[in-house]
């Protein structure tokens, strides 16, 4: 049986909970995907003229929430999507999370910035690479098709920002 702790603030952590296996991520594959050939990395896969705008942020601890990563990743424009799906099973997050920034060249200063870096005092060096959808219309389409408004637990919900950097 999962345990949880509180944190003081009327929230609650979870103390144990198990590593969640990258073949168990929510798969991200494109509605109009196109067929590549085994083995190859998503990078490889996608067609050249898609601009890489969202990213996949593996390896975040599991205690972090979405509020915690906007105080790391504070909100500056430069972004205007982010979800860290929660793992159910255990009132935590996930430890992986989606970012789709407004420029291809943002997503690379991002990646250049943080890539195998840690959050706070993490085990795990963070992991980014592209994500199999790109641009925020196809991920607000997935989430859709995924029912994640169904969301039942507060700040769980995909964060979603004007171009003026406030949230809808």
């Amino acid at each position: 049986p999962l345990q949880a702790s509180s944190l003081g603030d009327g929230s609650f952590a979870p103390t144990a909970c198990a590593a969640v296996p990258h073949e168990t991520m929510w798969n991200m594959r494109n509605d109009n995907a196109v067929a590549y050939e085994p083995g190859q990395t998503p990078a490889q896969q996608r067609p050249s003229d898609v601009p890489v705008t969202t990213l996949i942020i593996r390896n975040i601890p599991r205690n972090y929430t979405q509020e915690m990563l906007l105080r790391e990743w504070p909100i500056d424009g430069s972004y205007d999507f982010l979800y860290m799906p929660p793992d159910k099973r255990c009132a935590a997050g996930a430890g992986y999370a989606f970012v789709n920034f407004r420029s291809e060249a943002l997503a690379t200063e991002f990646k250049a910035t943080w890539h195998r870096r840690r959050l706070g005092d993490a085990q795990h060096t963070l992991s980014i690479i592209p994500a199999d959808i790109q641009g925020l219309a196809a991920n607000l389409r997935q989430l859709k098709k995924k029912r994640v408004s169904r969301i039942a637990q507060r700040g769980w919900e995909p964060i979603i920002l004007e171009p003026e950097g406030q949230l809808q």
